[in-house]
Order: structure tokens, then C-alpha cells, then sequence
């Protein structure tokens, strides 16, 4: 049976809405999500596994390695020394891959991965054909920059590394960055009740949003552009001047958002950075 339902939920800790998907096994598109997560990384990619049994998982981490990606691998000690387990052969292919106990006794029971530090999953699947194909579990996948934060640092602590992207991470966090796209924004400001619309943006308003688009046009002081993204305008005030850009090309963008669209249906933001992957 197959269930897949993406929500949002408010998250006091940080007063910003995280986008939230969930997915149930058997065969309820959790492989395929992790795959496809793996598949998209471009930086890093760490992972925290009791068990590693999953050859489609292997094939895809040792394909990310072969595009620069990092991939560290954090498995259990005991569950690492068994024949089923691939940690043996991901350390032979290159991989970075330690395997420790619990305390006292105990195992190390976590699953988690993080992606590009920018996306958690985690929950009760493990990565092993059982829990995809036989065993009833649930996955969340998590795009909110606090908890994201706070698995990284724990992750760099059991692997025994410094939490290297703190200072990026902690920028991020002071920003306040909601976990919804312009479109999903747009979205909800398009239907219900006026107040409902209302109270909706006066939260969104002043946070900051992350994304990719077309730049559509670029202003002579090349301290504001325009982009496409997914059909939605986005007029961006940049925090400084531009590098050499040229419109149609394609951009990751970040900005805060200080304006609704209206009939232009064009978001205004400022303190706005563009990064063109390059």
C-alpha cells in the first residue's frame, strides 16, 4: 500500500514553517526517495545506520562519490562485522565509513541522512531490502535549517570530526528561514478565507526563502535582477553587487521576503544572494 502525504507543520523552536514529507513501507516510495536524494547531492552526503544491507543505496552513494560528493557512512560496530552488512565493501570502493558501538553495551541504532546539510531523512526505515519490501515503517524528510543544524553537529561529533559548516550554518539559522518554496507560498496565498491569506503572510513576511530560477532581467547597477522561478516573479534586492551574470541563465537565490505579490504575481525581496553553482 502506498502513502505519501507532504505537510507542513509549525516549529515553535525556530517560529518558521518546515516542509515535512512522510512515507510508509512496504514499497511506499521510501527508496525511491532516498535515491533520489542521493542522486541530487552535490557537496556531501552522511549517513547514521544501524544496518546497511541496501545494494541500490550502495550503487547510488558509490555513484555520488564518482561526482566529488563526500559520503561518510556511521555504522554499528557489531552489525558492521556481519557478512550482510556492505560497510566492508564501501571502505574497499573509497568511501569514508567508521563503525562504533553504543554505550555500555549498546548499539548505535541511529538512521539518519543528511544531505548537502540541507535535507534530513530519518525515522524507522532501515537501509536493508526487509524494511523496503516486507516491514511496515516510516521515513520523514525534514528541510528545516535547525534541526538540520543540530543532526549535522551530531553526526560530526560520533564520526569524530569538528563540526566544519557551523559557522555557515549558524548565518543561516540567524535568518530565520522558512521551509516553504515561492510556489507553496503562492500557493496559500491564493485560496481561502482573505484573514486566513492575511495571517499567513504577515508570518512568511520578513523571513528569508531559499531557491533556483531564470534571471529575467538584470538592473544596470547590478545590485538587482528579476528571476523565473517556477512561474512565480521574484524581484531581488542584493546584499551586494552582482558577479557577471547574463539573463536566461540559471541561479540558486536567497533573499528576505518584504513584499506579496499582487497582479504581477512577483514576490519582492532583499539582503538577497545569488550563487550560480559554478
Amino acid at each position: 500500500m502506498y502513502y505519501l502525504l507532504a505537510i507542513f507543520v509549525l516549529l515553535s523552536s525556530t517560529e518558521a514553517w518546515a516542509q515535512v514529507t512522510t512515507c510508509f513501507s512496504p514499497q511506499g516510495g521510501i527508496k525511491n526517495q532516498l535515491l533520489q536524494g542521493i542522486q541530487e547531492a552535490k557537496t556531501s552526503i552522511d549517513i547514521a545506520a544501524f544496518q546497511f544491507t541496501s545494494g541500490d543505496l550502495a550503487e547510488a552513494l558509490l555513484l555520488a562519490k564518482d561526482r566529488a560528493v563526500r559520503v561518510r557512512l556511521l555504522l554499528d560496530h557489531q552489525e558492521a562485522q556481519k557478512p550482510t552488512s556492505l560497510a566492508p565493501f564501501m571502505r574497499e570502493q573509497g568511501l569514508e565509513v567508521k563503525s562504533i558501538p553504543g554505550r555500555l553495551g549498546g548499539q548505535m541504532h541511529h538512521t539518519f541522512i543528511i544531505f548537502d546539510s540541507k535535507k534530513v531523512f530519518t525515522g524507522s526505515y532501515s537501509l536493508t531490502g526487509y524494511a523496503e519490501k516486507f516491514n511496515y515503517e516510516n521515513a520523514l524528510f525534514l528541510e528545516e535549517p535547525t534541526l538540520i543544524a543540530r543532526y549535522k553537529a551530531h553526526f560530526n561529533k560520533l564520526f569524530g570530526e569538528p563540526p566544519e559548516e557551523r559557522p555557515a550554518v549558524v548565518a543561516e539559522l540567524a535568518r530565520h528561514f522558512i521551509g516553504l518554496s515561492l510556489y507553496q507560498i503562492q500557493q496559500r496565498l491564493s485560496g481561502g478565507p482573505t484573514s486566513e491569506r492575511d495571517a499567513f503572510w504577515s508570518h512568511c513576511q520578513g523571513m528569508y526563502v531559499r531557491g533556483e530560477g531564470e534571471i529575467t532581467q538584470l538592473y544596470p547597477d547590478l545590485t538587482r535582477l528579476t528571476l523565473n522561478d517556477q512561474g512565480i516573479g521574484v524581484e531581488i534586492a542584493l546584499e551586494g553587487r552582482l558577479s557577471p551574470l547574463k539573463e536566461g541563465q540559471r541561479v540558486s537565490y536567497t533573499g528576505r521576503l518584504i513584499k506579496r505579490p499582487s497582479t504581477d504575481k512577483t514576490f519582492i525581496l532583499d539582503k538577497g544572494t545569488i550563487n550560480t553553482g559554478g
